[in-house]
């Protein structure tokens, strides 16, 4: 056999190669959605839906939650964010350090180590970016018009804030430590100052 022809022979193997290859991600990429699709399909409807899918299946294990879980975790986050509220944003009244010892209860040392982090000004002390659950800072927001909580699988809890100046999103990773929920991670997803 010449040369030539064995050239041809490997060339026609790569070539093959080649094709086979993208016919293989072809099909894997018609499997796949666009996550802002996934996560407004998680969103929409949730109280009618007896069990709601994993919003990214990139970002948490595969595992669905039934609409009494989900109506616990909603629950169990509003809850939460009345209780910090009335804290933190009275805090003339109450002693910040009553407001972090709400926090170390009701969220894991990840989230606590999170807010510590946060908080990049000079302090004497323990200092927390409590605001990350209500803004990321930096401006006037005027008073609260509404906040919603959505659970968006298990474990997530998108929560938007919108204030008369300032819209504001975090996504909340809830975790169930005994027979409560705590915060585990605490992400925003976005602001918006709004003008007038």
């Amino acid at each position: 056999m010449s040369k030539k022809s064995i050239w041809n022979k490997v060339t026609v193997v790569k070539s093959f190669s080649s094709v086979a290859m993208t016919v293989a991600m072809a099909l894997v990429c018609m499997g796949c959605n666009n996550p802002q699709e996934k996560k407004q399909t998680a969103t929409n409807g949730i109280a009618d839906m007896d069990s709601v899918a994993v919003v990214d299946s990139t970002a948490v294990p595969t595992e669905s939650v039934t609409s009494e879980d989900a109506a616990a975790v909603k629950a169990s986050v509003e809850k939460f964010y009345d209780e910090l509220e009335n804290k933190f944003m009275n805090y003339d009244d109450v002693a910040i350090e009553d407001t972090y010892a709400y926090l170390k209860q009701h969220v894991t040392d990840q989230a606590y180590q999170y807010l510590k982090d946060m908080y990049e000004y000079d302090c004497e002390g323990e200092c927390l970016a409590v605001w990350m659950f209500f803004y990321q800072g930096g401006g006037d927001v005027g008073g609260l018009d509404t906040r919603s909580f959505t659970v968006q699988d298990a474990n997530h809890v998108l929560v938007k804030s919108k204030y008369e100046n300032y819209k504001y999103d975090v996504l909340l990773t809830v975790k169930k430590v005994g027979d409560e929920y705590k915060i585990d991670d605490i992400e925003p997803q976005g602001e918006e100052y709004i003008e007038h």
